[in-house]
């Protein structure tokens, strides 16, 4: 928030009536929590045409001795005639004790308020010490506090009570990175996820997390400590949850920008780029260790980058099979593909494809001019496309379907230096709570991490405000030699720590048509949400659209 920017202003007689006026709550609904919510990050409906807002319920929570906040379910109408709902916590704080907020976090300024004359600030309390302190207090007491419609229910582990009991007051800050959720990290011990976006299903990072915290020996995650929830007599909204904090030096995405970087200084180091021999080799089902690359690209690798590429294949297959491991939860328990699931994911694929195509025939005029031409090759290709697709529902595949991560890509894995933890299993996350925890085959987690190779590789190169074009040029086809041996290092050691698993197919060509409609559908996705976000980012979609479709390897 600009400090120069105009805020509402509130007037109220005592601070409940925030949740308890009409003329109130409708300012709120219609002026204050619209403007604000459309600022933030972590609202995903910005693009949807939010209709309307409404407070649907409230739970107070005691953040001093003197002030209460109150955490606020939000009810979000949008054109579509679909409905969101969202999770915001409040507080008020006088002026002057909310000045540092302001300053140092003016993202969390929701209005001006005046109460009996009191001036101060409506502010997002998850940015305050004293609530972030009223919550891990809650939590490490396993509190249950009753509500006007239900009960806020803080369930944790004996772990955080101790830590607590050492730790009177701990340092507690919010992250400032900007995500979906908000996160609130506890003197570099316990990270505390707050929800946003709410439902009144089970939630699937809570379940994913204690599932394979308590049923698996899968240790590459978070520990699970606990969650907040607030009960209904038939519902239950998870508004929280709280793990081990792990000490990591970045994300992978972070990571692999940075081996990226170093790659092209290689690239453009080179003293004689026309001889070094572009040719991809290997293929999506045949793929190459770093071992058989040619001795020229060997020295543009990193041979430790290949390692750890490795690695991260490898983890990913303990996942899986981690995930696919008890046959007595029914919400876990592996599932037989069909010819009638292998049709159904034919024709929601044939949909979106139709849906992409019209907005890229529609916006072909909006669409910036260079890369016009690949736009309409891409529009000539779609009866290819279809036939393609087609093989996924011409041919029975003997494999099983388990639950998967569901949203996998670079930026939700933690480097440490020498390993990866695997973190947020929330799922695609403009998918409805219940479709979250549907099964799937696990190659579709395999084809959106090589997605996110993908664009990594090319973000590289297009964020770089300081890199001339030229050097854009001459990195572009080994920016994509990149992408096919980082993807195959990745492919390589994911099938062989898989290997036999019922969730893989035990013959290539199987392997080979699940991956490619992962891949279709992946970048389907993306260009789709590229076509009504970021029209200069639609090259990347589509090139690795076109790259599937002309088995050109990876792209």
């Amino acid at each position: 928030m600009n400090s120069s920017e105009q805020l509402s202003v509130i007037k109220l007689r005592q601070w409940k009536d925030i949740v308890e006026d009409k003329q109130i709550l409708e300012k709120l609904q219609n002026e204050i929590f619209p403007n604000y919510m459309m600022k933030m990050r972590w609202f995903g409906g910005k693009g949807r045409g939010l209709k309307s807002i409404q407070m649907i319920d409230y739970a107070i929570i005691h953040c001093t001795a003197l002030d209460d906040g109150y955490l606020l379910l939000l009810e979000v109408s949008f054109d579509d005639n679909t409905l969101d709902i969202y999770h915001l916590p409040i507080a008020f704080s006088q002026m002057g004790v909310c000045s540092e907020l302001r300053k140092n976090c003016s993202q969390s300024i929701i209005s001006l308020i005046n109460i009996d004359n009191e001036e101060g600030f409506l502010y997002d309390a998850l940015y305050d010490h004293r609530s972030q302190q009223a919550l891990i207090t809650n939590l490490a007491n396993n509190c249950r506090i009753k509500q006007k419609n239900g009960e806020l229910v803080f369930i944790s582990t004996p772990d955080l009570k101790s830590y607590v009991l050492k730790q009177l007051n701990s340092r507690s800050k919010t992250s400032m990175i900007e995500e979906s959720n908000t996160s609130i990290i506890y003197d570099k011990h316990f990270f505390l996820k707050i929800y946003r976006k709410v439902g009144r299903d089970i939630n699937s990072d809570v379940e994913m997390n204690q599932f394979l915290n308590e049923e698996t020996t899968f240790r590459h995650i978070p520990r699970y400590i606990g969650s907040i929830q607030y009960k209904f007599d038939k519902e239950t909204v998870v508004l929280g949850m709280i793990q081990e904090y792990i000490p990591s030096i970045s994300d992978g995405w972070v990571y692999i920008l940075g081996q990226l970087n170093d790659f092209s200084r290689n690239v453009l180091s080179l003293e004689d780029i026309a001889s070094v021999n572009i040719e991809l080799k290997g293929s999506l089902i045949n793929p190459l260790v770093y071992e058989e690359i040619s001795e020229d690209l060997k020295k543009l690798f990193d041979k430790s980058t290949s390692e750890l590429i490795n690695l991260l294949g490898h983890r990913t297959g303990q996942m899986h099979h981690a995930l696919s491991s008890n046959n007595q939860l029914s919400s876990f328990n592996p599932e037989e593909y069909s010819p009638d699931y292998q049709h159904s994911l034919f024709t929601s694929i044939e949909s979106l494809i139709e849906t992409v195509f019209q907005t890229l025939q529609k916006n072909l005029r909006k669409i910036p001019q260079n890369i016009h031409e690949e736009v309409k090759e891409m529009l000539s290709m779609k009866s290819e496309l279809m036939t393609m697709l087609k093989r996924i529902s011409s041919r029975e595949i003997n494999v099983t379907k388990i639950r998967i991560h569901g949203d996998y890509h670079l930026a939700q894995i933690l480097f440490t230096g020498n390993d990866f933890l695997i973190v947020d299993f929330e799922g695609e996350p403009t998918a409805h709570f219940n479709q979250r925890r549907l099964k799937y085959s696990p190659l579709k987690d395999v084809a959106s991490m090589i997605r996110s190779f993908h664009y990594a590789a090319y973000w590289s190169l297009f964020s770089n405000t300081q890199r001339r074009s030229e050097d854009i040029n001459t990195l572009i086809p080994f920016i994509e030699i990149w992408f096919h041996y980082i993807s195959a290092f990745f492919i390589k050691s994911y099938l062989d720590t898989t290997s036999g698993a019922p969730f893989i197919p035990n013959n290539n060509q199987d392997i080979q048509i699940l991956l490619e409609t992962f891949l279709l559908e992946k970048a389907i996705s993306e260009l789709n949400y590229e076509l009504n976000y970021r029209l200069d980012w639609i090259l990347i979609p589509l090139r690795g659209i076109k790259s599937v479709i002309n088995k050109n390897k990876f792209g």
